[in-house]
């Protein structure tokens, strides 16, 4: 097989896969394409070099040759779908992409990780609108990012980047106040519970992310949390 071979391969092996998951196979992406109009544009594969590829490109049988390769997707969609948002579900499926490759393969780029979290906002004592849910989810990614470094902050022990690409509200309710023991008044007030899922883009750090790494940085930073939402 020759290189442009073992490209276009993959270019084929993408482009199904993700075509498949715009077109009915994922519960996630399929509305996406008639409500932002969502389409694949293109797929490009090259060769991918540098120290990383180099370490996790190695093969025990020395007769096999080893090529780490970079898949590039281009969507297109209506400007006020986020990008981001798009990318996080697409890393979801990035072992289908591999097993339709039809040679051994393994994947070893960015993928995606999921935590879910309850962020109580004391003192609300209604559900929010779409509206303030948008910003909610807006504002908390861009704390979080900020929390665990930014775009080039460094998150687990093997030095890789860690960036959110989504926060998203999956339920809110109401926690009523703590009650007068005489008198039934209210001596704390309500307050809003809201269910709420992370996904982070990140390479090898899918067993380190989890609910308690996002807890530490509402707990860590509390004031500063409350301030991003303000805005």
């Amino acid at each position: 097989i020759t290189e442009w071979d073992l490209y276009n391969m993959l270019d084929d092996s993408v482009t199904q896969t993700v075509e498949g998951l715009l077109s009915g196979d994922s519960d996630n992406l399929t509305p996406l394409t008639t409500q932002y109009n969502l389409v694949l544009e293109d797929v490009v594969s090259v060769a991918s070099f540098g120290a990383s590829t180099e370490e996790d490109c190695t093969l025990a049988d020395p007769t096999y040759v080893c090529v780490a390769v970079n898949s590039y997707v281009t969507l297109k969609h209506v400007l006020t779908l986020d990008g981001d948002r798009v990318r996080a579900l697409l890393l979801k499926h990035t072992d289908e992409v591999a097993d339709g490759v039809g040679l051994y393969s393994n994947y070893i780029g960015e993928e995606a990780a999921d935590a879910e979290v309850i962020v109580t906002l004391a003192g609300v004592d209604r559900e929010m609108d779409d509206n303030e849910v948008k910003h909610f989810e807006e504002s908390t990614k861009d704390f979080l990012n900020s929390a665990f470094g930014g775009e080039g902050g460094r998150y687990n022990e093997n030095g890789e980047p860690m960036r959110v690409l989504d926060v998203k509200v999956e339920s809110q309710y109401l926690i009523p106040g703590t009650p007068d023991e005489f008198g039934g008044r209210q001596l704390q007030g309500s307050s809003l519970g809201v269910t709420t899922s992370v996904t982070a883009e990140c390479r090898r750090c899918r067993d380190e992310f989890d609910a308690g790494k996002v807890d530490d940085a509402f707990d860590n930073n509390p004031e500063e949390f409350k301030e991003v939402l303000k805005k």
